[in-house]
């Protein structure tokens, strides 16, 4: 569906997952199931990732060429990336207040902290590698030092200690490695000058700026859906499978999602869901540029879209 190109708010969204439909995207599909969108005047589809060769800037970028309404999700690194080189995005929300990348190891290999690391073989994968490599600058630990490898998704990198850490998230490896009798020591790969946002709301920047409303009331709508998951993780497990259409994924994406809510409210359930920490954004963007990830300064209103200013 497409939007009127006068001043006309149509309610018909189009929104890009940048994967597919599990735990990561409850909040959203409890939303749409649970009649929360159409509550609120909206008219959702979720659009799960294919590998058909697009990327999901690519996917936003081309449906808002053709004048639909639409918005993606990516992580913030990415869009970071895409606006200092001239992308026509803008983030306004995120669904992870913090990365769910972690490395993970059997507790026998001792890999607790980024100095660990040193001497040992880490398996990652191709998107996971520079993330690792931001991070160890900032631990003052040299690359150098790390046998890092690229490694697909087979868990029988770590199992049959062909590495000793394996890239993963915490709401899926982790949870397939226990169910299989393999428990892991889990790292985020994260820093205190360095923690990335995961899930991030974007839009093109001449949709937030025409559409700033329609694209609130579905942040704050996805955002309500968010709470009543972390709030009934057991009824959305079920809603889940549902969409899944397999009843037997119904104990598995509990898990996940359980996995999931400290990384959405915080631990103590603070933090202010679906939020933007400007603070820790500009903090971010800092440690992006000084460690070349990008080449130019990106200013906090360049890439992050705030409602009613």
């Amino acid at each position: 569906m497409k939007f009127d190109q006068g001043d006309r708010l149509s309610s018909n969204f189009t929104f890009f997952l940048d994967w597919v439909a599990g735990a990561q995207f409850a909040g959203l599909y409890w939303a749409r199931d649970r009649g929360l969108y159409e509550a609120a005047g909206l008219s959702v589809t979720l659009q799960e990732w294919q590998d058909e060769g697009r990327s999901v800037f690519e996917q936003v970028a081309q449906a808002s060429a053709l004048g639909e309404l639409c918005a993606g999700c990516a992580e913030d690194n990415l869009i970071v990336g895409e606006v200092s080189t001239g992308g026509p995005f803008m983030a306004f929300g995120a669904m992870l207040q913090r990365t769910p990348l972690v490395l993970m190891s059997h507790p026998d290999r001792a890999v607790r902290s980024f100095s660990d690391l040193k001497g040992k073989r880490v398996g990652m994968h191709a998107d996971g590698i520079r993330a690792l490599e931001l991070v160890l600058a900032l631990e003052e630990v040299s690359v150098s030092e790390i046998d890092i490898c690229e490694v697909g998704f087979d868990l029988e990198h770590l199992r049959r200690g062909r590495v000793d850490a394996l890239q993963g998230y915490v709401m899926t490896e982790p949870i397939q490695l226990g169910a299989l009798g393999f428990p892991v020591d889990l790292l985020p790969i994260e820093h205190p000058l360095l923690r990335p946002f995961s899930q991030v709301y974007f839009a093109n920047r001449d949709v937030l700026d025409r559409h700033a409303d329609l694209l609130e009331s579905f942040l704050t709508t996805s955002s309500d859906g968010w709470r009543a998951v972390c709030n009934n993780p057991e009824a959305a497990a079920r809603l889940l499978a549902d969409v899944l259409g397999d009843r037997s994924q119904e104990a598995a994406q509990r898990r996940m999602i359980e996995r999931l809510i400290p990384l959405i409210v915080g631990h103590d359930g603070s933090w202010e869901v679906g939020a933007i920490d400007a603070a820790q954004w500009k903090q971010n963007l800092a440690s992006y540029l000084k460690l070349g990830m990008i080449s130019r300064p990106v200013r906090l209103d360049q890439v992050v879209f705030q409602f009613g200013l």
